[in-house]
């Protein structure tokens, strides 16, 4: 390689990866080898970036991928090289991203590493039930279909939520009642680990608060926050949320917890991420770790109802009209309720 191709390279602020077709590192700029540890000579482990370094030097059309790094994914971008058998691979320069934001990248990569591992143990635990089935035997088995089952079941609802036009069955929903039967769902666990909830709101605010949306989906985000809540806080301990109103939204704050902790692996809880937010963004809502990622909020609008961005007009008509008729009904009872 020419000393004046090097120093091209050298002078590119971000990582520069020059890749040959099958996944040889020919060169690695400085600022590449400080965020992948790869230098030239060596050869690229992860299967999905060699998979697109792959299909760019066969098609010629830029590819957006990832770099797996320590369990951390590092977005990329994948370009045709200087000739048919070679790509550039630019790394983002700010070191590890939310593999959990979107993309169909990550998305397989939460498939394949969230439900390769329970399809294995399922299949062990049948095998091992057909061979002694005995009660043990039996139990293990429904465990393991158990766990099966709940990721596959996430995946498919995700799918449901990326393929559907919003979430429908417009309504309106307290926020309290709906904590309540979100952690309803997931109370049978944290009684058997002796973990409570606590709930706090500053006065009354958290009785008035009002959504307005799909009472399902929306219980179904909460309940997998708190499902995640639970599987991180210590047995006989609390999970500590609170509620805040700022304006027209709730923000809805899990003290000292961090959700979603195998997310960052591409572990089943990348799934559940995923799916929760796609909830939350239908209704105009967030849910991120805030501040040094030790509590992470839960933000969606409340009172009058807000148009997400990703929504179209007849969807905000529609919360427009729930929100009049009971505005109406308001001021009828207001109307009817006798002077004291």
């Amino acid at each position: 390689m020419s000393s004046s191709l090097i120093e091209l390279f050298e002078r590119v602020p971000s990582g520069v990866l020059w890749v040959q077709v099958d996944g040889n590192v020919r060169h690695a700029n400085s600022e590449a080898r400080r965020i992948s540890a790869l230098r030239a000579g060596d050869t690229l482990r992860d299967p999905a970036l060699s998979l697109a370094v792959q299909l760019v030097a066969r098609v010629g059309i830029p590819r957006l991928s990832s770099l797996s790094n320590s369990g951390r994914l590092v977005r990329c971008r994948v370009m045709p090289g200087l000739e048919k058998d070679d790509t550039f691979v630019l790394l983002e320069g700010g070191g590890a991203v939310d593999e959990t934001s979107g993309g169909a990248d990550r998305l397989l990569r939460a498939v394949d590493q969230g439900l390769r591992a329970p399809l294995h143990r399922a299949a062990s635990a049948l095998q091992l039930w057909r061979e002694d089935s005995d009660p043990h035997g039996a139990t293990m088995l429904v465990e393991r279909i158990d766990d099966l089952l709940a990721g596959l079941n996430r995946l498919l609802d995700l799918a449901g939520l990326w393929t559907s036009d919003g979430t429908g069955d417009d309504e309106r929903i307290e926020l309290w009642p709906l904590l309540q039967q979100a952690w309803a769902e997931v109370e049978p666990v944290g009684m058997a680990r002796g973990v409570g909830l606590q709930f706090r709101s500053a006065g009354d605010a958290a009785s008035q608060a009002t959504l307005y949306g799909n009472r399902r989906w929306l219980r179904r985000a909460f309940a997998e926050c708190l499902r995640s809540a639970l599987s991180v806080v210590p047995a006989g301990e609390q999970i500590e949320i609170e509620h805040q109103q700022v304006g027209a939204r709730a923000r809805i704050v899990f003290r000292n917890r961090v959700l979603f902790a195998d997310a960052a692996s591409g572990g089943i809880g990348a799934i559940a991420l995923m799916m929760c937010r796609q909830v939350l963004a239908l209704h105009g809502g967030t849910l991120g770790p805030e501040g040094a990622d030790s509590e992470w909020v839960l933000e969606v609008p409340t009172g009058a109802p807000a148009l997400a961005a990703n929504q179209d007009a007849t969807f905000g008509m529609e919360q427009a009209q729930i929100y009049a008729r009971d505005l109406a009904e308001l001021m009828h009872r207001s109307r009817s309720t006798p002077n004291t």
